[in-house]
Order: structure tokens, then C-alpha cells, then sequence
């Protein structure tokens, strides 16, 4: 007997479970009278599992594609995150080293300003052990020996240690201890650098 287009159809809906409980009995039925009907059946059944394989892989494969794309943006990101970061690196770099240059010109003008020679003040003529640790922590002080220069000069008792430490300070960019130097020097009435000490502290605190 041949297979109708009606029949098909029915098996068509038997397969997808498109049906009602009536046409399942009824396909069921003829499926066990007529053996062409099953042929059909089990000819359409490994096409419907073809089918399915195949939408399967291609999802599969959709899927793939979409983890690759989403691969490479990531990759895309990562890249441009450290580009960004290291353009922020650099940019900071640049930015604390001139900075630190501005600052460093900053101090260098203030103790620039601010230093004389002791040799040209008045009493730098006495030689004692404080004289002789000042002159040589001036040496320092002059030839960029600092923290020497600190040394000798808070050893050394001289009328004019006080004064010529905080220039160290400064030049150094030890500013709270050149603060706290200054601030000791203003107390002192009888100190040649006493105005001078409360002027250079208002430039250090603007």
C-alpha cells in the first residue's frame, strides 16, 4: 500500500509528539498493521536525528565562535588596560619627576638666597672645637656633603651652627627639621639670625 501525504503527516506528528491521544492510538495502531508505514517511520526518525545532530553541532559551533570572539576582546581589553596603565605609569613618573625638579629648584633658591659666607660675618675669626666642627661642616655644606654638613654642624656650639643647619635642612629637603631649627633660632633675641629665621620660616610655609 502506498504511503499517503496524509500518512506523512501523521508520522511527522507522531514523531514530534504533535498529536492528540486519539491520532497516537491510531498511528500506533498502523504502525503495528502496516509495514511500509514503519519503514517510512524509521525513515523519517534517523532524518529527524540527522536533523537534530546537526542543529546541535551548529549551535556547538555558534558557541565556539562566540568564546573566540569573546576571547579576543578580553585579550583586546587586557591589552588595552595595560597600555592605559602604563601610559598612567609614565605620565605619573613624568609628572613626581618634575615635581621633585620644581622642588628641589624651589629649596635650592631659598638656601641660594639665604646663605652667606661665615667668612664674611662678623666673630668667624675664633678658632675653638666648635669653630673647627663648623668650618668643616660649612666645607660640607658648600661642596654638597649634607648629611655631614648635618652632622658637624649640630655638634658644634658656634654663634652661627644654628642658623647654618637649617640652611642644611633645606637644602637637604628636611623642611620639618629645618622648621623646628628656625622656630629655636626666632626664640633666641640675641641670635645675629633671629629675623631672618622668622622670615625664611613664612617661605617655607606658604
Amino acid at each position: 500500500m502506498n504511503i499517503s501525504t496524509e500518512d506523512t503527516i501523521r508520522l511527522i506528528n507522531h514523531l514530534t509528539n504533535d498529536e492528540s491521544k486519539e491520532e497516537k492510538l491510531i498511528i500506533v495502531e498502523s504502525l503495528k498493521n502496516r509495514p511500509e508505514l514503519l519503514d517510512e517511520y524509521r525513515k523519517l526518525e534517523k532524518l529527524r536525528i540527522a536533523f537534530k545532530a546537526h542543529s546541535i553541532s551548529t549551535k556547538i559551533e555558534a558557541i565556539h565562535q562566540q568564546s573566540r570572539a569573546i576571547n579576543r576582546i578580553v585579550y583586546f581589553l587586557k591589552q588595552k588596560t595595560f597600555m592605559i596603565a602604563a601610559s598612567v605609569t609614565i605620565i605619573m613618573g613624568f609628572l613626581l619627576f618634575f615635581r621633585n625638579k620644581n622642588e628641589t629648584r624651589y629649596y635650592e633658591n631659598i638656601y641660594t638666597s639665604y646663605y652667606v659666607s661665615p667668612n664674611l660675618l662678623p666673630n668667624s675669626t675664633s678658632i675653638n672645637h666648635d669653630a673647627q666642627l663648623f668650618y668643616k661642616g660649612i666645607y660640607y655644606l658648600e661642596n654638597q656633603q649634607l648629611n655631614n654638613a648635618i652632622v658637624l654642624l649640630k655638634q658644634s656650639k658656634h654663634p652661627y651652627a644654628s642658623w647654618y643647619l637649617s640652611l642644611a635642612f633645606i637644602k637637604n629637603k628636611e623642611n620639618e627639621n629645618a622648621r623646628k631649627q628656625l622656630k629655636f633660632i626666632t626664640k633666641d633675641n640675641t641670635n645675629l639670625f633671629n629675623k631672618k629665621a622668622e622670615d625664611l620660616l613664612k617661605r617655607l610655609d606658604y
